[in-house]
This record gives C-alpha cells, sequence and structure tokens, in this order.
C-alpha cells in the first residue's frame, strides 16, 4: 500500500508540468473516489462498538488523522476526477488511523527517552466494566495516552499523575470508561500523589509546595465512624488544600507525603522570600488515626490536623512511608527508624511490642559500606533497598542488595 501511495505522487508529479511559469494540472488527476470510499467504510478496531459482555479498554484522545478524517467530506459523484497527491494524502491518513490501535502510544513521561513508547497495563478490580474483574492484563491506552508520571493505588479507586501535573481518577464501579480529571487540582501543577491500598483518601503535592487532601467516597458512604474526623478535609469531591501547610505565615513548602490507611504524613522545609532553608532542616509532620501510636508523638491519640514528629527533627528525613498500622522514616545518611503496631515484627526490632515514638533500626546501621536509599511498607512487613557507599573520592560502587526488614 506504501508503494501504490508513492505511486500516486510520482504520477502526480510526472503529469504536473512548467510553462511559462505557470504549473498546468493536466494528467494530475484520476477517478479514485471508490477506492477513497472503500478506506472510509474500514471500521478499525478503536471504533468498533463493544456490546456489553466484552472487554472494554480505555479510550484515548482524536490523533491528527482522525481528525481529519472526521471533518473531510467526500464527493457524490464518483466519476469525478479527484487530484493524486491529494489522495495519496488521504489514504496515508487512513492506513495511520488503522495502525493506531496496535502500537503503543508514545511516552510523554519526563523520565524516558525521546521518542520512546510508554504501555500501561491493568488487570483485577480496576473499573473498566461495571462491578466486574479484568480477567488477566490488558491494555489501557487512555491511560498511556495521559503521559503517566505516577500511579497511586487506594482501596476502590486508582489515581493518575500526568506530566501536565493534572490528576486523574477512575473508581472500580465507575460508569465512564476513562479516568476523570479532578477538576479541583487541574491549575495546581501536581508533582506527587500518594494514596493506600487500604485508604479511602488520597494526598497531593504542588509545584508550589503546597498539600492537597481529598476524600474518596464510595457510593454507600463510607464517611460513617472515626475515618473522617481524623482528616484535615471534609468528606467532598474536591480537594481541599492543608492550612497548616500554606499561606505566608505558614512558611512551610512541601517536598515529601505518604498516606496510610487512616492517616498522612508529609516532610516540609521552610519557605523564606528567597531560597528554602537547607534539607536538613526538613520537618516530618503526620496526622489521622494514631492507634499503637503509628503517629510518632507518643500515645494513640489522633489529630485532625498535621503536628511535629520531634523525635524526627534534626535527622534529615527525606522520605516517610506508611503502612496499615505503622510508620517508617528514611534519613539522608541512610538510617531507618520505624513506630506504630509490632506484631508480626513488622517493625524489625525483633520484638513484637508496638512502638510509640521513632526508633532506630540497629539491625540496618552494623555495615557501614551499605547506604540504604529506599524503603517501602506493606501491611505486616517492609523492604530496603541499599546500595554501596562512595569507595574513592568521587567514585561509587553499582551493587545494591534488597534487605527485608521484618
Amino acid at each position: 500500500m506504501l508503494s501504490a501511495i508513492l505511486l500516486l505522487l510520482q504520477l502526480w508529479d510526472s503529469g504536473a508540468q512548467e510553462t511559462d511559469n505557470e504549473r498546468s494540472a493536466q494528467g494530475t488527476s484520476a477517478p479514485l473516489l471508490p477506492l477513497l470510499q472503500r478506506f472510509q467504510s474500514i471500521i478499525c478496531r478503536k471504533d468498533t462498538p463493544h456490546s456489553e459482555g466484552d472487554m472494554h479498554l480505555l479510550s484515548g484522545p482524536l490523533s491528527p488523522s482522525e481528525s481529519f478524517l472526521r471533518y473531510l467530506t467526500l464527493p457524490q459523484d464518483n466519476e469525478l476526477a479527484i487530484d493524486l497527491r491529494q489522495t495519496a494524502v488521504v489514504v496515508m491518513g487512513h492506513l495511520d488511523r488503522l495502525a493506531t490501535p496496535c502500537l503503543p502510544p508514545l511516552c510523554s513521561s519526563p523520565t524516558s527517552r525521546k521518542g520512546s513508547l510508554q504501555e500501561v497495563i491493568g488487570w483485577g478490580l480496576t473499573g473498566w466494566k461495571y462491578y466486574a474483574n479484568v480477567i488477566g492484563p490488558i491494555q489501557c491506552e487512555g491511560l498511556a495516552n495521559l503521559g503517566v508520571t505516577q500511579f497511586a493505588c487506594a482501596e476502590k479507586r486508582f489515581l493518575i499523575l500526568s506530566r501536565s501535573g493534572r490528576v486523574h481518577t477512575q473508581a472500580y464501579n465507575s460508569d465512564t470508561l476513562a479516568p476523570q480529571l479532578v477538576q479541583g487540582l487541574a491549575s495546581r501543577n501536581i508533582v506527587k500523589i500518594a494514596a493506600h491500598s487500604d485508604g479511602h483518601h488520597c494526598v497531593a503535592l504542588a509545584a508550589t509546595g503546597e498539600v492537597y487532601s481529598r476524600a474518596l467516597g464510595t457510593e454507600d458512604g463510607w464517611a460513617m465512624g472515626t475515618l473522617c474526623m481524623y482528616r484535615s478535609f471534609l468528606p467532598l469531591e474536591e480537594p481541599k488544600v492543608i492550612s497548616a501547610f500554606s499561606g505566608k505565615q505558614a512558611g512551610k513548602h512541601g517536598v515529601h507525603i505518604a498516606c496510610g490507611s487512616t492517616y498522612s504524613a508529609a516532610i516540609t522545609v521552610h519557605r523564606g522570600p528567597r531560597e528554602l532553608r537547607p534539607a536538613g532542616q526538613g520537618q516530618v509532620w503526620s496526622w489521622g488515626d494514631g492507634d499503637y501510636g503509628k503517629l510518632g508523638r507518643g500515645g494513640s491519640d489522633g489529630c485532625k490536623t498535621p503536628k511535629l514528629i520531634e523525635k524526627l527533627q534534626e535527622l534529615d528525613v527525606v522520605r516517610v512511608r506508611c503502612g496499615s498500622q505503622f510508620s517508617i522514616a528514611l534519613t539522608k545518611d541512610g538510617q531507618v527508624y520505624s513506630c506504630g503496631k509490632g506484631d508480626n515484627q513488622r517493625l524489625g526490632h525483633g520484638l513484637e511490642g508496638h512502638v510509640r515514638f521513632p526508633k532506630l533500626l540497629e539491625g540496618l546501621r552494623g555495615e557501614c559500606k551499605w547506604k540504604v536509599i529506599d524503603v517501602a511498607a506493606g501491611s505486616t512487613h517492609c523492604l530496603a533497598l541499599r546500595t554501596a557507599r562512595s569507595t574513592a573520592q568521587g567514585a561509587t560502587t553499582s551493587a545494591s542488595t534488597l534487605t527485608p526488614c521484618a
């Protein structure tokens, strides 16, 4: 087919003649309208209507070729001569339309190489069909078209952060076949999102350092009980800025956020008139349900608004991870602290007692040649990623190891 397109262009070029600085159109057209009508009648996989029992794929926006063809009107007279070059352009547009569903979309992630492809795969109770499981991994075309930079999964909903700084969300029981834009964050340039697999809320961090939170309700109204009272927002659809981190008087610039099942945490640095305070002066905050001491301030009392974790101040904490009932903090020099519920030895201290203040994990500080660079928290376990420290000035090794914390 590509050879036929080249032939059309060559015939048009050879048929066009220049006479006295004027170009003649003789020999540059032919009655090819039936060919264009045949291409127009071909339905690609993306355009095929789905029956209720079929597998639905998330649809993406129209491509330039699809937009061009949608507004193209063909003449009614089949005997009419059609310009050969215009015919080649229309045929090429149809080939692009038919081939697009078979290709992964171009990747818009800032961490990917220019021109590389991005593909998003989903499975399980994701919301593609009303109250139904997706059987096996399938391609999510509409998600990749957003240019995904981060995912966050709550209990019955997932959230997507795009390269443009916008947040989209999809509930498992949604009637729509595409994720919905969170309108309240559309103009905020979000750089990070957080949720928990057992949670009903999410937190978003804007480039300005502001922190937003949002309830992720369900049809039967999840806001009963104590979940709602321990969050700095009301159970409504639009996100709310957490006032403790906003405003000139607060002087706090958010740099990291985390979500647990019923509580949240954040790291801020001081925001001065011209520059931020050094990273070592970062402050760690927590709020929400306080059972088992997971907020890190002693006792089990919860709080409705963020409060400082005094025991973590001046430790240069760079990451906080929230589990179901416990928390982990990672410092810049690779030290790991944990607190909260201790059964199943999830805290990594060798005991199953609850710890109500952040406590250093001695088991991860014995080998000086290794440094913890990341941690992850599950429901009853943790993992830590360690890498070899610098062996000489300006030289590092690339070895790494994955160490269970519990």
